[in-house]
């Protein structure tokens, strides 16, 4: 599998760390799985690619990842912050990334640094 989905307690955090290759399919079991595991606790969503290679993955498929995934699509999906940590290499695609999530209404955003990504997070439960 080219992820973990770890929950973080001590954080009120979902953890998905992202490992090799990731690709288009790939996106909706993954958002799926990590939206079952932060729903009931009412956690917010950490998304680890640092370790990620990316794969079969065009910017057109990022833009219709929040209109077509269906864990997304969902009223309640706006009110989850979901923070992307990635390596400097996908400095460009990330913030594609976050501009897309924000236009469609979700709280996402992108960090190099992933103690300021945890610090983001922990704004929301504050």
């Amino acid at each position: 599998m080219p992820y973990v989905i770890r929950v973080d307690e001590g954080r009120n955090v979902v953890i998905v760390e992202a490992i090799g290759n990731i690709d288009a399919a790939t996106a909706t079991p993954m958002v799926t799985e990590a939206r079952a595991a932060a729903a009931p606790r009412g956690f917010d969503i950490l998304y680890d690619f640092r370790g990620a290679v990316p794969g079969d993955i065009k910017t057109g498929d990022v833009f219709w990842f929040p209109r077509r995934i269906p864990a997304l699509a969902k009223p309640e999906a706006r009110r989850v912050r979901i923070a992307l940590v990635y390596p400097e290499s996908q400095r460009e695609f990330a913030r594609f990334w976050e501009t897309t999530f924000q236009n469609a209404g979700l709280q996402a955003r992108a960090f190099d640094d992933e103690a300021a990504a945890f610090a983001w997070l922990a704004e929301a439960g504050a």
